[in-house]
């Protein structure tokens, strides 16, 4: 199913886009190579409902004034700093035929043995990879597996993903992704004291049932 997004023409600039919001309206730009910007406007509720269904990595038919659909996707989306609400929209035009560059979100899963029996911690290096590829090969998002991390030694590098062969990653493969971190000395020393105490315990329950 085709996704559409209707829009409108935009004219004010600048400073007057403040009246925009105000009245429930976000300012947004389309671009992309070779084309001529394009400065449009879209109801604020309509956008928010559009793009909870849809995310950012799929690509739309944008209509601008009832014209002929365009292909985009969604580039950036500025946030107010405090507020956290949406204030802009950028939008990349798609050119047939013509590969484009992405950051597509990697998806931790699995259950790691170094975390669950080591109590170890993940830590995450990345949290997104570069991707190069025509825009009908783009995929939501990359699964990493943290279920291979059975010890502190183990990394998950780029080159490690799985990926379908028409992606190609510009990132270094050699770069990490993920690992296990240790537990901290302090964790490491209240384990060890309260398995002692808990021995403890033990042998006194023992010497009890002796008397």
């Amino acid at each position: 199913m085709d996704l559409i997004l209707k829009t409108k023409s935009r004219i004010s600039t600048g400073k007057q886009n403040r009246s925009l919001r105000k009245n429930g309206i976000l300012p947004a730009v389309v671009y992309g190579h070779g084309v001529e910007n394009k400065n449009i406007e879209i109801e604020k509720f309509f956008f928010q409902k559009f793009y909870k269904q849809t995310g950012a990595d799929s690509l739309l038919d944008l209509i601008i004034d009832n014209q002929k659909p365009i292909k985009v996707l969604i580039q950036n989306i500025q946030k107010d700093p405090v507020k956290d609400n949406i204030i802009h929209i950028d939008f990349y035009q798609i050119k047939k035929g013509e590969k484009i560059t992405h950051l597509i979100k990697l998806n931790f899963i699995g259950e790691s043995k170094a975390i669950k029996e080591l109590n170890g911690s993940l830590v995450k290096n990345i949290n997104s990879v570069e991707v190069k590829c025509l825009p009908e090969d783009l995929i939501s998002e990359i699964n990493v597996d943290i279920s291979r991390l059975n010890n502190f030694e183990d990394v998950i590098y780029l080159k490690d993903l799985k990926i379908p062969s028409n992606i190609e990653i510009l990132d270094k493969l050699d770069e990490v992704i993920t690992v296990i971190a240790p537990p901290k000395r302090e964790e490491v020393k209240i384990i060890k004291e309260e398995i002692k105490e808990g021995e403890v315990e033990v042998k006194e329950e023992k010497e009890t049932i002796k008397q």
